[in-house]
């Protein structure tokens, strides 16, 4: 504390107060009187003197020794609380999954390096090593191939709420992942492939994993999304397919089938499981879609390529960004549905908008019967007309999104 901090005392509020510095920071603290009461600016000033005495007085006194702090190990407490409270907050299974594979993935190393892996002891170098580590593609998750660049942001995050956690619980004192440098990462590259060549893509796989390529491809789910699917997800009447096992809670959706997807879903037989699709390691599938692609002379795709592709095929048929964020599962209203495939746009796409908005306005004036409901002095009544109106229109016009049935519909064909 400086030895000028507590020379003088503060009104504020009708109440007096001090300004000590405590830990290197200047706070405001209330002044109490001998019966632990605020002191206002209705009593004189020599109460609240003393009252800053007695503060100082309290703050020269040496402080405790503080309790000997508890101990972790970072895979310990995972197994034993960490786990449950992960459970708890993660919203599906797979995102659990995912991030306690991120803290073993981090426990798994920092054993390798300083043969420990105490909660207290990881540093701000040891997050940095780690970083590289991970950008050099030395890391691997188990039962997985090396760690992606592109994920890095993903397990950083995870990692620092996990230190978080820690200090609440007194195994930790600073959180060395808070603001840690993450370097630039180039973006994804979302490669084009064309209809007819992805039609014929799918004829060229393995029969046993046909059926996972075709639909991620024709519905752009995850392959975790399309693995979890049980028969009671299934709507082939109304030709739709409900995502409730999702990545994350805003992954849960309704996704409409293409004449494709729902003459797969119709071929395959009843599990007695009652999942939709056979178990597998998408590792075997990722080998097969790449052995057919060597056979078809198309560079190595992936099945997230497969997903990409269904997305770019929706931008180039003139689908809304937040039609295509909605169908796959992205909570972010179609921000990265434009990073990533803004450059798949029609060009032709802003004179048509033009030319929409030229023909929105000079539409005729209804008639006043004809009105449904007002919409204030300076809006456009919504009239039946307009409400009849086709899907082209609203598109062309720029007044309402494409029904996410229109918008699979123009994919197929």
């Amino acid at each position: 504390m400086h030895p000028r901090a507590l020379r003088s005392y503060h009104w504020r509020n009708g109440k007096a107060y001090a300004r000590p510095w405590i830990d290197g920071r200047r706070t405001w603290w209330m002044l109490l009187d001998e019966r632990g009461q605020p002191i206002t600016n209705k009593q004189n000033a020599a109460e609240a003197r003393r009252a800053l005495e007695r503060l100082r007085d309290e703050l020269k006194k040496p402080k405790p020794e503080a309790a000997p702090r508890q101990r972790a190990h970072l895979g310990e407490w995972l197994d034993d609380e960490y786990s449950g409270l992960l459970r708890a907050r993660l919203a599906t299974e797979d995102g659990y999954d995912q991030a306690a594979a991120y803290v073993v993935l981090f426990a798994t190393w920092l054993q390798q390096r300083h043969g420990d892996a105490w909660i207290d002891a990881v540093t701000r170098p040891d997050v940095e090593h780690f970083c590289a580590a991970f950008l050099a593609g030395e890391l691997r998750v188990i039962g997985s191939g090396p760690c992606k660049a592109s994920y890095l942001r993903g397990v950083v995050n995870v990692l620092r709420r996990t230190w978080s956690d820690a200090i609440e619980r007194g195994l930790a004192q600073t959180n060395p992942w808070r603001k840690a440098p993450i370097p630039r990462i180039e973006e994804t590259h979302v490669p084009w492939v064309a209809p007819e060549a992805l039609v014929a893509l799918y004829d060229e796989v393995h029969p046993t994993q046909r059926d996972l390529v075709v639909l991620v491809g024709e519905t752009g789910l995850r392959p975790s999304e399309a693995l979890a699917l049980g028969r009671e997800d299934l709507d082939l009447a109304r030709g739709v397919v409900h995502v409730r096992r999702g990545k994350t809670r805003g992954s849960r959706r309704t996704v409409p089938l293409t004449a494709r997807a729902i003459s797969l879903l119709e071929s395959l037989p009843q599990r007695a499981d009652g999942f939709v699709l056979r178990p597998r390691d998408t590792q075997v599938t990722a080998r097969a879609l790449k052995t057919a692609c060597a056979h078809r002379h198309l560079p190595p795709l992936t099945l997230r390529s497969l997903r990409h592709a269904y997305a770019s095929h929706l931008i180039v048929g003139g689908t809304p960004p937040t039609v295509v964020a909605s169908l796959l599962g992205h909570v972010d209203g179609g921000a990265l549905v434009l990073r990533l495939y803004g450059r798949w746009f029609p060009h032709d796409a802003q004179a048509r908008a033009v030319a929409g908005l030229a023909a929105f306005r000079h539409t005729p004036a209804p008639a006043a019967e004809e009105l449904l409901r007002p919409r204030g002095k300076w809006h456009a009544p919504i009239t039946a007309a307009r409400l009849a109106s086709s899907d082209a229109e609203h598109v062309r016009a720029g007044t309402a999104e494409v029904p996410l049935h229109s918008a699979v519909e123009d994919l197929a064909s």
